[in-house]
């Protein structure tokens, strides 16, 4: 499997011109033919991340419509699970729905997250919460942070995978291990937590971040990124039910010389596929502070 470095879309210049400050986790829609809404996550001034977009032309590599200066969505009020700041995810196409790590910042560890849903208006470019509270909240079983989730509709139910914290080792970024979970549901909102998922982390890896994953050939193929002391680096994954996966990175071989936005880290991918062609958006170094690109897959 060979990933074609195609080059950035958008870089920290542009993104400073615009006023923003990073764009994280890019994910997209199809519009038309080869037209693409990617949408992804900034922040304030006060670093709460609020969901933002921009068009995107897969075949002529450019830019179509810029990043709209009003915010897709902002934080939630004083005291809600989403009051420090919104990192939408994925998008689901069966509901319309945007699926999103609602943030809370913490006096002893950094902080709590949770997941919520948005309702997506195509026609008016603009989303709306569904609720105040979360679709997938803390329990006895995760009483702690869980994040960055992905939604897909199987046969007769909707399946979400998500990476949850098990345990603070202290009050740093540093000190904590994401692992991988998933939940059911037969109606997006209402998800039950299975507690299972079989992904191994290897030795000196802390954390599983931002799975996309696809259901073909009667496989499951999981694009992820995984923290190897303490840098993103892109892994792959397949799975015959979803819950336990085979790690298959040594099959990624990247293609092209790396330029400076992604010199030390390459994370939070997503995969488009147009016709009988096949695209990866990822990011480069600090969580999306130098941007985000693409490659071209060949499998």
């Amino acid at each position: 499997m060979k990933l074609h470095r195609l080059g950035p879309i958008i870089t920290h210049d542009m993104l400073h011109d615009l006023g923003m400050r990073y764009a994280a986790v890019p994910f997209a829609t199809q519009i038309n033919g080869t037209h693409y809404r990617i949408f992804f996550s900034s922040r304030d001034q006060y670093n709460q991340s609020y969901g933002s977009y921009l068009d995107y032309d897969i075949q002529e590599l450019k830019i179509i419509i810029p990043p709209p200066k009003k915010p897709l969505i902002i934080h939630g009020s004083i005291g809600y699970f989403d009051d420090s700041g919104v990192t939408i995810s994925c998008y689901l196409k069966e509901l319309n729905a945007l699926y999103y790590m609602g943030w809370n910042l913490m006096r002893k560890v950094p902080f709590s997250n949770q997941i919520g849903k948005l309702e997506l208006n195509p026609k008016e470019d603009s989303v709306h919460r569904t609720r105040k509270t979360p679709v997938l909240g803390k329990c006895e079983l995760e009483p702690l942070s869980f994040g960055y989730p992905w939604v897909l509709k199987t046969k007769d139910k909707y399946k979400m995978w998500y990476d949850t914290i098990l345990k603070w080792e202290s009050n740093s970024t540093s000190n904590y291990k994401f692992i991988l979970r998933s939940a059911l549901s037969n109606d997006g909102v209402n998800w039950h937590k299975t507690y299972k998922q079989n992904f191994p982390l290897h030795h000196q890896e802390k954390s599983i971040a931002r799975p996309c994953i696809i259901f073909e050939d009667n496989i499951y193929k999981m694009w992820c990124s995984v923290n190897y002391l303490g840098k993103y680096r892109l892994c792959y994954a397949e799975s015959i039910d979803g819950d336990n996966w085979q790690r298959m990175d040594n099959s990624i071989i990247w293609k092209g010389k790396k330029q400076n936005w992604e010199s030390t880290e390459q994370s939070y991918p997503f995969l488009i596929q147009n016709n009988m062609s096949q695209f990866l958006l990822y990011n480069g170094n600090d969580y999306g502070k130098s941007g985000f690109g693409i490659c071209r897959v060949e499998v």
